[in-house]
């Protein structure tokens, strides 16, 4: 690996690299996808079930206002379920492997054209899964309110699910 990245002309090290594999080769957390797919399959259709749809649509901005609010509240309770279960993930990580030598490029742990360090590759990674949540959080949102129904919305919320998975 090291020969391949000085033939490319990039820098590389000896690392231990056990822990920035793992680190980087970690999917998507399926108990986290569960849980937000659980958690917001019913935010639409409780409404619509006893009611409240046609209540919320009486006041002048009263739909909207409330739409608006649930997909911030998907957003904000994907964000903290995300630090969550990655932080507890992350900790875990770290007590079995250690992580040195952080700056180092990826060319030193992986064979790539890339050169950037490991901390940035392992910073965009995470960023990208917590994008996908945050995806998933709305996207079920979405399908509550456009399914209108709980046993309709979960399968549809599960599948979702698996669709972000890698």
């Amino acid at each position: 690996r090291i020969d391949a990245a000085a033939a490319r002309g990039q820098e590389a090290y000896i690392v231990y690299d056990s822990g920035w594999n793992t680190a980087l080769s970690r999917g998507a957390d399926v108990l986290l996808y569960a849980f937000l797919a659980l958690f917001f399959s019913g935010i639409y259709a409780m409404e619509y079930q006893y009611g409240m749809d046609r209540t919320a649509k009486t006041t002048a901005r009263g739909a909207a206002s409330l739409h608006k609010s649930k997909l911030a509240l998907a957003a904000i309770v994907g964000l903290v379920a995300f630090v969550v279960f990655w932080s507890v993930d992350t900790v875990i990580l770290l007590r079995a492997l250690p992580l040195p030598h952080a700056a180092f490029p990826l060319a030193s742990v992986r064979e790539t054209a890339l050169s950037l360090p490991l901390w940035l590759t392992l910073s965009l990674s995470s960023l990208w899964h917590l994008i996908k949540a945050l995806v998933l959080s709305v996207g079920v949102c979405g399908l509550s309110r456009l399914l209108k129904r709980v046993y309709l919305t979960r399968p549809a919320a599960l599948l979702l699910a698996l669709a972000l998975l890698p």
